[in-house]
């Protein structure tokens, strides 16, 4: 089995600048997914912030953006997600990714406004050989993948993370690995545990009162994920990116993510 390299989502720590980027090195990290504040800043300050990252013998995977006008047909998402690639290009990285809400199962008006404004990013994104990267969750596997490949699948593809399938949508996260295939641009390497069977569309338009108590985001190797068939079905369809861990939650997250390193190279290492 391919040895990923693994990766960390940098605002996980909650650390200032220069000690999260220790943090990452002393974990066996090599590569952090940042956000998308620098966009602001001119290129030049985006180049130091790559400098000092490079200086502590780290790479960006990935920058996080937020990019929810997405789904209500918000053309300003489109500036917003073309700003975003330019960030990454700066940054030393291909990828930009977002949740943009939930997908159609079919063609309907909103998955046409959906379109335009994703299709405008990505056309963009590919003309810079960059990607968006949808995060899965929210719809099935298939769905997501027929939009990528009907909208833009030049500039648009999938960030990965199989704890949303689990949680939101009960989807089976290997599976979802084989559906998306080359489709794959990003990770996310996080665990959870589900709790409903309510539906995607029933969390995320309102009908649930506390959407929370759905799902349950748990330390990783700890929930219903498992790791090692998922990094194997990655290796299977040709994903040659990091696996970036995900920890926005818990009382010790430098704990948890350390342990999460831990999994991830032993399930690696078994194989």
């Amino acid at each position: 089995m391919k040895r990923f390299e693994i990766g960390v989502m940098f605002g996980c720590f909650g650390l200032p600048f220069d000690e999260g980027l220790e943090t990452t090195r002393a974990l066996g990290a090599t590569k952090i997914q940042v956000g998308w504040d620098w966009r602001n800043d001119p290129p030049e300050t985006r180049r130091e912030w790559r400098r000092r990252i490079e200086a502590h013998g780290v790479g960006v995977s990935a920058v996080c953006a937020s990019l929810d006008g997405i789904h209500a047909g918000d053309m300003a998402a489109a500036d917003e997600g073309r700003r975003s690639v330019d960030l990454a290009l700066d940054l030393g990285c291909r990828v930009v990714t977002s949740h943009i809400g939930v997908i159609p199962d079919r063609q309907d008006a909103v998955w046409d406004r959906m379109a335009a404004v994703a299709g405008a990013i990505g056309e963009y994104a590919a003309a810079a050989g960059v990607r968006l990267a949808i995060e899965t969750g929210p719809e099935s596997p298939e769905t997501l993948a027929s939009f990528i490949d009907a909208v833009c699948p030049a500039g648009l593809g999938a960030n990965l993370d199989p704890a949303n399938l689990v949680m939101v949508g009960g989807f089976d996260p290997v599976k979802g690995v084989y559906t998306l295939g080359r489709r794959v641009a990003h990770t996310h390497a996080k665990d959870g545990v589900r709790l409903s069977n309510y539906t995607a569309q029933q969390i995320y338009g309102g009908e649930v009162k506390d959407p929370g108590r759905c799902y349950l985001e748990v330390p990783l190797g700890r929930g219903e994920v498992d790791f090692a068939r998922w990094i194997r079905a990655l290796d299977e369809v040709g994903y040659d990116g990091p696996l970036v861990i995900e920890r926005e939650v818990g009382a010790d997250r430098v704990g948890d993510i350390r342990l999460a390193v831990g999994h991830l190279k032993a399930c690696m290492e078994r194989e």
